[in-house]
């Protein structure tokens, strides 16, 4: 198969991406990069093809350039020229002059870097399939999640959220998960002698101390009573959780539900109150 590659023109995206494209010649497919002459030297450096669109707009040197404006700001700053002045730009060029250049070399699947914005409406038009690979932290240009560039700043949102990646860590996990919390204690003891998960600045006192923070901040808000003790709450929290990720990973048909509708319910009757 003819594959394309679009990437971002910055080392941190360039590496990844070109690593995954020789693995896929490798495995016989035909793999061509595109992009901006920014990236052209560490494609061709890779021993990939490479077909470069936006020449006069994006001369070499251009990318370099525009981050080092980028580097200057701070906080929201950041965001807003990037969303404003950079992507907009740079989106227009792909969208009008990349269709072209796959067609051209017979392009029939694309591999997408995602912070490439708006990219996947060429193929999605092209008819051919595509994938999106991740080369930052996580940014959901949708808003059902929040980006890395912010925090959550609900804390309910913010507990909930604590709780459900304790509850994913032991789905996607369940091996370590069994043998570090759910096997003879002596094992456990032994295991963590070197890095005690309690011991103070340890990660275990880490995560606790994050769920006791957004119990206090409910506090303080007004959502929790302030009589409640937010350790308390926070070790029933930790121990539902943990009751119920338990619970499925001894006998998974039984509850019926699956782990994350559970640990979702438990936190939202725990929140909210039966009503």
């Amino acid at each position: 198969m003819k594959i394309g590659f679009l990437s971002m023109p910055l080392t941190g995206h360039l590496h990844p991406m070109t690593a995954l494209g020789r693995k896929m010649q490798a495995r016989g497919h035909e793999v061509i990069f595109f992009g901006l002459l920014d990236a052209a030297r560490i494609v061709h450096s890779a021993g990939l093809d490479f077909v470069p669109f936006g020449e006069e707009e994006y001369p070499v040197g251009t990318t370099p350039a525009m981050y080092a404006r980028l580097a200057m700001l701070k906080g929201e700053d950041v965001v807003r020229h990037s969303f404003q002045e950079m992507h907009p730009q740079r989106a227009r060029i792909t969208l009008e002059q990349l269709p072209e250049k796959l067609i051209h070399r017979g392009v029939e699947a694309l591999v997408l870097d995602t912070i490439h914005f708006f990219a996947e409406l060429v193929p999605m038009n092209m008819g051919i399939p595509y994938a999106h690979i991740w080369n930052v932290l996580h940014i959901d240009s949708s808003g059902a999640t929040p980006p890395c560039l912010f925090g959550v700043v609900d804390p309910r949102e913010r507990l909930a959220a604590l709780l459900r990646a304790y509850a994913n860590f032991a789905a996607n996990n369940p091996e370590t998960y069994r043998l570090s919390f759910m096997e003879d204690p002596k094992f456990t003891e032994e295991m963590f002698r070197s890095a005690p998960l309690e011991r103070e600045g340890g990660p275990g006192r880490q995560a606790f101390a994050a769920v006791v923070k957004a119990l206090r901040d409910l506090k303080q808000s007004g959502k929790v009573g302030r009589s409640e003790d937010e350790n308390l709450l926070a070790e029933v929290l930790w121990t539902g959780v943990h009751g119920v990720v338990s619970l499925k990973l001894i006998y998974p048909a039984f509850p019926t539900n699956s782990t994350e509708v559970l640990v979702n319910k438990m936190i939202q009757t725990l929140l909210n109150g039966l009503r």
